[in-house]
């Protein structure tokens, strides 16, 4: 999916695609996205470029940080960039980026790729910490096992020591009292 620079006309271009992203893989690597990414907004033109104003829309699968266990979640961001042509080569001098410049897309040859622009939007919109539900009890640090599907036996069985006070504490039982 590309659309070149010099073919938008001064009124501006909407678009509304989809399409697949099968390279985007999850650290384990599997596949993250669950069917077609969708791209949907205006370019036109603005100041210092194109301006390109979109909404994406996808379901990705993403493995709880509590339980480990994957789950499907849509994800839905407002995308917007400036569309320039190729960037300037900096050479071995490091260039400092200033918060605007983290508006620009750099479209190579003059043509911008949706399915790039997507990808990078979809991995700066990825959860840090993605739980399955609220209500997710995560893993026994004891045995492993998954809370939301059994109760082990374990519970309090490895309490640390140097914690009991503080257990005492927030139990209201405090020999100061």
């Amino acid at each position: 999916m590309f659309l070149r620079l010099e073919d938008v006309p001064d009124s501006g271009r909407a678009f509304d695609i989809r399409f697949p992203l099968p390279d985007l893989l999850a650290d384990d690597g599997h596949q993250l996205l669950v069917g077609d990414v969708r791209l949907s907004g205006r370019v036109a033109p603005g100041h210092g470029g194109l301006e390109l104003r979109a909404r994406l829309s996808a379901q990705t699968r993403l493995p709880c940080s509590r339980c480990l266990e994957p789950f499907e979640t849509g994800l839905d961001a407002a995308v917007e960039l400036t569309l320039v042509g190729d960037a300037v080569e900096f050479g071995e001098v490091e260039a400092e980026m200033s918060p605007e410049d983290a508006d620009v897309f750099y479209a190579e040859e003059g043509r911008v790729d949706f399915a790039r622009i997507a990808n990078e939007q979809i991995l700066l919109e990825l959860p840090l910490k993605p739980i399955c539900d609220r209500s997710c009890l995560g893993l026994c640090p004891s045995c492993g096992a998954n809370r939301n599907r059994i109760e082990c036996d374990c519970r309090g069985a490895d309490l640390d020591p140097r914690l009991v006070p503080l257990l005492q504490f927030k139990k209201g039982k405090t020999d100061d009292s």
